[in-house]
C-alpha cells in the first residue's frame, strides 16, 4: 500500500470526518501529507495519529472562503514538501436546512463561501503550484445531491453542482498541464456534522435514510479509500469524472 510513496498531499478539512480519514489513508500509502484545517487542536490530533503509524505530517491552518489564507497554505505546504502533487478539497459546511424561500442571504452566503468559492480558491491555488512542478491529482469532494434533489439542501446543493462544474471545467484545461481532476459524490457518512444536521432536522433524517438503497450511512474511512484510489496511479487515466461513493443514493432505489 505504498502507491504514493515520495508524493507530498494536503487535505482541506482535515480536522475530522472524512478530511482526517483521507489524511490518514494519504499517509498510509506513503504520501507526506499536510493536514489543512481551521481548528488546530483537533488538526494535530490527527497530524499525531500519522506521525505514531510512522507517516509523514505537518498542520497548517487556513480559512478557504479567504483567498490570501489559501495561497500562503499552498506556498506553506510547497516550502515543507517541496513540490505538490495531490490536493484534496474537502472542507465545507452544510445548511442552512430550509427551504429554498426561507434561505436568508447570510445563510446563502456562507454555505457558497466555503462549499464553492473555497473551492475555487484552492483550486486555482493548486493548479499554479502543479503546472510549476509537472503536474498532479486534484480530488474535490462533492455529495449525492449533485445528482438528485433533496428538501431543505438548497443551498448546499447549489454550491456543490457549482463546485462539479468548476471540477469539469478545470480537468478540461488542465490535463494537458498532467494535471488530473477528479471529484467523488459522497452520500451520507458518519461524520460528527452529518449526525448533528439529521439530529436538528428529522425531515432531513428521514430524507437522508431514504436516499441510501445500501441501507446504511458510510464510514468515512470508506470514502477515504476512494479517494485515495482517485489520487493515485491506478486512476491515471481518469479525468473530469465524478465518481460516485454513495450506496446508490445518486440513482435512488
Amino acid at each position: 500500500m505504498d502507491k504514493l510513496t515520495g508524493k507530498v498531499a494536503l487535505v482541506t478539512g482535515a480536522s475530522a470526518g472524512i478530511g482526517a480519514a483521507t489524511a490518514r489513508t494519504l499517509a498510509a500509502r506513503g504520501a507526506k501529507v499536510a493536514v489543512v484545517a481551521r481548528r488546530p487542536a483537533q488538526s494535530m490530533e490527527v497530524v499525531g495519529q500519522i506521525l505514531d503509524a510512522g507517516g509523514e505530517a505537518t498542520f497548517v491552518q487556513a480559512d478557504v472562503s479567504v483567498a490570501d489564507q489559501v495561497w500562503r497554505m499552498v506556498d506553506r505546504v510547497v516550502e515543507w514538501g517541496g513540490r505538490l502533487d495531490i490536493a484534496v478539497n474537502n472542507a465545507g459546511i452544510g445548511g442552512p436546512n430550509r427551504a429554498v424561500a426561507d434561505v436568508d442571504d447570510a445563510g446563502w452566503d456562507s454555505v457558497l463561501a466555503t462549499n464553492l468559492t473555497g473551492v475555487f480558491h484552492c483550486m486555482r491555488a493548486e493548479i499554479t503550484a502543479m503546472r510549476t512542478g509537472g503536474g498532479g491529482a486534484i480530488v474535490n469532494v462533492l455529495s449525492a445531491v449533485v445528482c438528485r434533489p433533496v428538501r431543505h439542501t438548497g443551498a448546499y446543493a447549489a454550491s456543490k453542482r457549482g463546485a462539479l462544474a468548476l471540477t469539469e471545467t478545470a480537468a478540461l484545461e488542465e490535463i494537458g498541464n498532467g494535471i488530473r481532476i477528479n471529484a467523488v459524490s459522497l452520500g451520507g457518512t458518519l461524520t460528527p456534522m452529518a449526525v448533528e444536521l439529521m439530529r436538528t432536522d428529522p425531515e432531513l433524517a428521514e430524507a437522508m435514510s431514504a436516499l441510501h438503497p445500501i441501507g446504511r450511512l458510510a464510514e468515512p474511512e470508506e470514502h477515504a479509500a476512494v479517494i485515495a484510489f482517485l489520487c493515485g496511479p491506478d486512476a491515471s487515466f481518469l479525468a473530469g469524472a465524478t465518481v460516485a461513493s454513495d450506496g446508490a443514493a445518486g440513482i435512488g432505489p
